[in-house]
């Protein structure tokens, strides 16, 4: 039997397991506060959204679901130099409400003008006790939700999101699209 990997990631988040079958207990925290991760070269490091977007598109690029969900985050090194892990069908940044589950893969994110304007987020090095900033764009079909981090131990952080918009670090998205469209 084939899974599609899309189907396989909402699997894999609402049963709480690894791609190994390892059970992983979600760790909640509040909006904004920093979670442990490893980082692709094995470093602790430390994520931590600051802010939430929710809007519905332009007339070139809308959401296939409702509302595109911009989250601004930071991660930061514990004083060795390293990247966040790229993301995988099990791991990365998602966003669940009830039984829905929703990848970076999934929707029409892939039309936004701005991806390439965004760094890539697992070629960046971080340096030694420093940070770097990033925004994820999501195709949601609600406000509010969970944003959902697991990493490539199968650690899972999470984060209950504001349902307006709210927090730091999405000014340069908003400041592009403002001028762009």
């Amino acid at each position: 039997m084939r899974v599609a990997p899309g189907l396989l990631a909402v699997v894999l988040l609402s049963t709480g397991c690894t791609a190994d079958g390892r059970e992983s207990a979600p760790v909640t925290l509040p909006f904004a506060a920093a979670g442990e991760i490893v980082g692709r070269n094995g470093s602790t490091m430390r994520i931590a959204p600051r802010g939430v977007v929710y809007w519905k598109g332009f007339e070139e690029a809308r959401p296939s679901a409702k509302w595109f969900l911009f989250v601004a985050y930071r991660v930061e090194t514990t004083g060795t130099v390293d990247h966040i892990p790229a993301a995988t069908p099990n791991g990365g940044l998602f966003w669940t409400k009830g039984e829905q589950a929703v990848t970076r893969m999934q929707g029409n994110v892939g039309m936004l003008p701005w991806r390439r304007f965004l760094r890539n987020v697992t070629s960046v090095d971080i340096p030694a006790d420093g940070h770097a900033d990033y925004v994820q764009s999501l195709d949601v079909p609600e406000r509010g939700g969970t944003l959902v981090y697991t990493g490539q131990d199968g650690r899972r952080l999470q984060w209950p999101l504001p349902e307006q918009d709210s927090g730091e670090g999405t000014d340069e998205i908003l400041d592009f699209v403002k001028h762009t469209y």
